[in-house]
This record gives structure tokens, sequence and C-alpha cells, in this order.
């Protein structure tokens, strides 16, 4: 009861605040900015999940989530960031294009190295059998127990893909690299430490379509942000100080005087064959 106290007198405080913003700046002017039609939507959405009983908890968290949301048109820096955001998604986009032939490439050479290879012989419950008399599969189902793959195998691309996404993330990499350096070959039990060569597709996989991906996508992103604070520079009129804090601003005249520093050499008459130098601003 308490919560729904709450919720009601925040949507009606958005409510009364957003009409007021409207009545402020005019229907034509407040409709026409982008950011403002998104603030509207997030109110509407607010008052519609608070009187309409929309069925799933998870939905409500999501429509309360983008509440914050709001504060983007009232920050000007927030604002070009998430400006610049939005327009890198066309880059972004081509990026993922590139980073997918990376993944494929690797998915590829991995069903091509390791198919058939991540098994292990099970007991009924699933648990691994350590008898190191059992060797291959032949031997493991006449003991009459079970052979099953593990879940992140390589068996074919679709499998593949799924186990490189599994360490892009860098949860549970190491389990995938432990299978990679025990696989002997199809139909035969893994044997710990039995290939240690095979941790270089692993190590090399993150570094090639985790990190240097990465590093793509954050270039992308930095680009656009310089270029949207040049638009934005450029359509309201104002300098680069108005998106910076107070010490941010203090650093950028310091860097600016130091830019403007010249190093003068002179030679004073009683001083002959000595150089003076002096700094002038």
């Amino acid at each position: 009861m308490t919560f729904s106290l709450v919720e009601f007198i925040i949507d009606v405080f958005f409510t009364v605040e957003l009409l007021f913003r409207i009545f402020a700046y005019g229907l034509v002017t407040f409709f026409t900015s982008p950011w403002k039609i998104l603030e509207i939507l997030i109110v509407g959405l607010s008052i519609v999940t608070f009187y309409i009983d929309i069925g799933s908890k998870k939905l409500y968290d999501i429509v309360n989530s983008i509440r914050p949301f709001r504060i983007i048109p009232r920050i000007n820096s927030i604002q070009v960031a998430a400006t610049a955001i939005l327009m890198s998604i066309p880059s972004i986009i081509n990026v993922f294009l590139v980073c997918f032939l990376f993944w494929l490439v690797f998915a590829i050479c991995g069903v091509q190295v390791f198919a058939g290879t991540f098994s292990r012989c099970v007991d009924a419950s699933l648990e691994q059998i350590s008898d190191y008399n059992i060797t291959d599969k032949a031997q493991c189902l006449r003991d009459g127990y079970l052979w099953r793959p593990y879940d992140t195998n390589f068996d074919n691309l679709g499998n593949a893909l799924l186990a490189l996404l599994h360490i892009a993330t860098l949860d549970g990499w190491t389990k995938i690299m432990r299978h990679t350096v025990e696989a002997r070959g199809v139909g035969l039990v893994p044997k710990p430490l039995f290939n240690t060569a095979a941790r270089i597709f692993v190590v090399c996989f993150i570094v090639i379509g985790v990190f240097i991906s990465l590093n793509l996508i954050a270039g992308v992103i930095i680009d656009r942000f310089y270029n949207s604070r040049k638009k934005y520079e450029s359509s309201e009129g104002k300098n680069i100080e108005s998106l910076l804090t107070e010490s941010q601003i203090r650093w950028y005249k310091m860097m600016k005087k130091l830019m403007r520093v010249k190093l003068v050499k002179s030679i004073p008459p009683a001083m002959v064959g000595l150089i003076n130098y002096h700094v002038q601003i």
C-alpha cells in the first residue's frame, strides 16, 4: 500500500511537471524535440502501468527502469553522449558484421579440429566416470555407461558459435579451454593435459574476437561522440566549455594557454655567444 501511494505521488508530480513544461515551451516547440517526445512516452508508460494491470512483473520492472531516461533532455552532456550512441548504431552494425566474420572463421576451425571430441563417459546420473580403464566410447557402452557430449561443444557450426559466445562473455571460458586440452579424438575418453597447445585456440579468440572487437566498437562510439559534440556546438552556438565540469574547464583553459606558449630565443649584448631563452605568451 505504501509503495503504491509513493508511486501515485511520483506519477502525479511528473504529470503536472510535464504539463507545465508543455505550456511553457508551446505545443509546436515541445513536440518537435525527440527528447521531449521520449519524456512524454516515459510519463505515459508510467501512468499506464500504474492504472492498468499488465500481468507481468518483469514488464512492469522494465517500464520502471526507463524512468531515469527523463534526465537526458535536462543535461546537455548526457544528451550529446546519448545522441552519439544512437548515431553510432549503423556503424556498430558494420563492425558487428566484420566481427562476425572473425567468429565464423574461429567457429569453422573449431568444428574442423574439435568436432565429436567434446564427449565423455557418464553414469545414469550424468556424472563423469573416473575409471581410467575406460579409454573409448565402445568400452564405455559395453560396461553399461552412457556416452554424452558436453553442453558446449563444436560438433556443428551452430554449437561452435554458441561455444564462442560463451567464451566471449568470459564467464566459464576456462572450462571450455580445459575441454579443448583434454580432447583426444572422436570416440575417445578425455585425458587431462593431453593437448596443451589447444589453449592457443581459446586465447587467440579472446584476443581477436573479444578484445579487438570491443576496441573497434569503442572507437566508433568515440568518433561519433566528437561528431555529435561538433554538431551541438554549431547548432546551439555554445562552446565546448558548456559540456565540461568546473575542474575540466580549468584544465582546458590551462592547456589552451600552454598551446599558445612560444619559445623565443634572444641574445643579450652583454652575453655574446650565449643564448637566453624566455617564454612569451
